[in-house]
């Protein structure tokens, strides 16, 4: 694979790049606010790139790596990212809106106010990863093992968690309309500052006598 580093990224030096057929491994290379819509970019790797406020809108990024580097604000909307793998990379407010993210992963990222909203996902994997605020609305992690999850004040709304197990994973505040939890395990989960509709929500899901506790005082109830 051929390596590139340390080079201002455009679209036409990347288009140079993608047209000779083969991935090609990023280094330490900047794009900030780079258009690489549209452009087929498959099995890439893309290594401590900065590629802030960049547009890879209706990209084909299937099998990608990102290995460190900083995201923040870029637009992947309709992006084809099946199968991509995201390490240690700074995505706040990345827009995967509408992304195809089948068997995608994210470990150890920042996620701060992502928007996942429309987006395809089947199979895609979270690992210790800070999602405050992300937007996931009818986002499917049904039957996954979820591990090291900050969803603080995310919108989890009409989200399916049926048959997933979280551990080392926070809820607190996140917004869970329609959400549903029917045989998930929340034992290792966050609970807390949940809107009191919000409690019926968790009817089929296991959680530990602490938690029940805790929902219960939170609707001011007195535990004896």
């Amino acid at each position: 694979m051929q390596v590139v580093e340390a080079v201002e990224l455009d679209r036409d030096r990347v288009a140079r790049l993608a047209a000779a057929g083969a991935p090609v491994h990023l280094r330490a290379c900047r794009g900030i606010g780079a258009d690489l819509a549209r452009l087929e970019l498959g099995g890439w790797v893309f290594e401590r790139c900065e590629l802030r406020q960049a547009s890879l809108t209706a990209a084909g990024l299937e099998g990608t790596r990102w290995i460190g580097g900083r995201l923040s604000f870029a637009d992947l909307s309709g992006a084809a990212l099946a199968e991509a793998r995201f390490e240690g990379a700074f995505a706040d407010n990345v827009r995967f809106r509408a992304a195809r993210l089948q068997g995608a992963l994210f470990a150890e990222c920042q996620l701060l106010g992502a928007d996942f909203s429309e987006a395809r996902a089947f199979d895609v994997g979270f690992r210790d990863c800070n999602m405050t605020l992300a937007l996931l609305p009818g986002f499917s992690f049904r039957n996954a093992r979820l591990e090291g999850l900050d969803l603080a004040e995310a919108d989890l709304s009409q989200a399916d968690f049926r048959g997933a197990v979280l551990q080392r994973c926070s809820l607190r505040a996140a917004i869970l309309d329609q959400a549903r939890f029917e045989g998930a395990d929340l034992r290792g989960a966050e609970l807390a500052e949940l809107a009191a509709g919000a409690l019926g929500r968790f009817r089929g899901a296991t959680i530990s006598t602490a938690q029940a506790v805790q929902l219960a005082r939170s609707l001011g109830l007195k535990v004896g």
